[in-house]
């Protein structure tokens, strides 16, 4: 095990990541979405976006999320840019965060 592999902080951002992917996987293939639709790059451009926005000046500096809501964040912010594209996503397929539904709320107006 090299340096990187121990520090504290590249193990977060790895699983940061991780739960990015799965959150991403996970939305996907409820809406039945193929990993070859030609949208996926400009939906994913636009939802990491928003994403960096709302966790790096809202949520990590004060702690509300964890790196264990990045998952919960990222779906919320790929969803929000479909939905912008007229794809319908039902409530259900996102997971439960009324700190970032209110906190879209705030930063979308």
């Amino acid at each position: 095990m090299d340096r990187w592999e121990q520090n504290p902080e590249i193990l977060m951002m790895r699983q940061e990541f991780r739960q990015l992917e799965a959150a991403h996987d996970e939305l996907m293939a409820k809406l039945k979405i193929s990993v070859f639709d030609q949208r996926l790059p400009v939906w994913r451009q636009r939802a990491r976006v928003l994403f960096e926005k709302l966790w790096y000046q809202h949520v990590k500096p004060t702690g509300n999320g964890g790196e264990t809501q990045a998952g919960v964040v990222y779906t919320h912010c790929l969803a929000r840019v479909m939905r912008d594209a007229g794809i319908r996503v039902q409530g259900s397929f996102l997971p439960a965060g009324d700190v970032f539904e209110r906190l879209f709320q705030e930063e979308l107006r």
